[in-house]
């Protein structure tokens, strides 16, 4: 399993081993002199110039900043390595705790994910985030129940509880679909994929998944266009055979 050098600068970040600027309007990671708390400067100054919606602002773009790179060279043990130090020199670190469990859930060690997840959330109940960790390692054990809880309160956290008509957060959405789709409630799935579309018209595993359950409801035409929908925004997209197949069939 690889992980990205963002994952690991962030992992640093934690540990006090780089700190965080901002050049031109841009986050970057610079090497510290000394120990201490890296981006406690600039998080002071967010706080005093711009208050707690400054910093909120501004962290997500920490998040997209470091995430973004994900992917290439790095390894999952040393991350969850460094970020385990961290979480004993910041025993608050709620992000820690949810690095560890990503890093957990990639290497398919899913009760240590689910305890991580776990951790995160008592240290920061209202991590949407963690929430919509948590319901995917459920989700992949199988436990559906438990998965559809968290997805549920991740969307609640996340805005996304009454779907498209507040702005909802289409992914949040759709991974709620998912999981009532694997649990059998298909009904109530297909209503989140309408949501997730509502709010993301070009989300196209969305489309796939509401043309499944359209062809569950016998209802090939609408589910036709759909799949012909999913095709044109992932052409190469993992079930692009698969859709390609049914509109074959359909067609005929």
């Amino acid at each position: 399993m690889q992980v990205g050098d963002g994952l690991l600068q962030l992992a640093d970040l934690c540990l006090g081993r780089l700190d965080l600027a901002v050049e031109r309007g841009e986050l970057v990671f610079r090497r510290r002199r000394r120990a201490g708390c890296g981006g406690c400067g600039l998080r002071r100054h967010l706080r005093l110039r711009h208050g707690g919606r400054g910093l909120r602002r501004w962290r997500r773009r920490i998040v997209l900043h470091v995430e973004e790179p994900v992917g290439r060279a790095g390894n999952h043990d040393d991350a969850i390595s460094k970020f385990t130090a961290a979480a004993g020199l910041n025993a608050t670190c709620y992000d820690c705790y949810y690095n560890i469990a990503y890093s957990q859930t990639q290497k398919k060690d899913l009760e240590k994910a689910e305890a991580a997840y776990k951790k995160a959330i008592e240290l920061k109940a209202d991590y949407g985030e963690a929430y919509s960790g948590l319901a995917n390692v459920y989700n992949m054990q199988r436990k559906f129940d438990e998965a559809a809880a968290a997805s549920a309160k991740a969307m609640e956290l996340s805005g996304a509880g009454s779907g498209a008509a507040s702005g909802g957060n289409p992914d949040a959405l759709f991974n709620q679909g998912v999981i009532l789709w694997n649990a059998g409630k298909i009904a109530d799935a297909k209503k989140q994929f309408e949501a997730t579309i509502a709010a993301k018209p070009d989300h196209a595993e969305a489309h796939y998944q509401l043309g499944m359950a359209l062809v569950n409801e016998g209802n090939l035409a609408a589910a036709g266009a759909e799949f012909e929908k999913y095709v044109q925004l992932a052409p190469n997209g993992p079930n692009a055979a698969t859709a390609k197949g049914i509109l074959a069939t359909i067609k005929k």
